[in-house]
């Protein structure tokens, strides 16, 4: 893999501050920044380049290291999303009822896995297949069954012939 550019822009002094820089000239590097993140340097090559999804892990780590929110890191990669904004319903969801909430909570995970079989990635969770989330739907209440009976048979009369 061919080396990427020494880190600049608002890369440089978070760098800096955390000694994420090159013990023989002082200079940001991205390699001591994926030894002090705990990933490997391909994994900061791969999430400055753009070339592969970074994890919302990895994003939390490289940002612990430099002291800054995840979100900020998320917007120098040039994520739409913002890794580290958390989803909160709004207000109006305390209203929903345990059933409704399963129902919302399996329509975002079916949103999010045809993202990632889209390979898309970017967090803008737009499902290209509707389809897959028409099947979403509350469980239907318990059926009542009714009470089995067995069908007696008369005892056989031996003097029947």
């Amino acid at each position: 893999m061919s080396r990427i550019d020494a880190p600049e822009g608002p890369w440089v002094e978070p760098m800096i501050r955390a000694k994420a820089t090159d013990p023989r000239n002082g200079r940001p590097s991205w390699n001591r920044l994926a030894e002090l993140a705990g990933v490997g340097p391909s994994t900061i090559t791969h999430m400055v380049r753009g070339t592969k999804r970074t994890s919302p892990e990895t994003i939390q780590r490289v940002a612990d290291v430099l002291r800054v929110p995840a979100g900020e890191v998320s917007a120098w990669l040039g994520l739409t999303r913002r890794v580290g904004e958390r989803y909160a319903p709004p207000p109006e969801a305390d209203l929903l009822t345990p059933r409704q909430r399963e129902a919302v909570n399996e329509l975002i995970r079916a949103i999010v896995a045809d993202e990632q079989r889209a390979g898309a990635g970017d967090g803008n969770a737009t499902p290209t297949n509707l389809a897959s989330v028409t099947t979403l739907r509350t469980p239907s209440p318990p059926k009542r069954v009714a009470a089995r009976t067995t069908k007696r048979t008369p005892p056989e009369n031996p003097d029947a012939d």
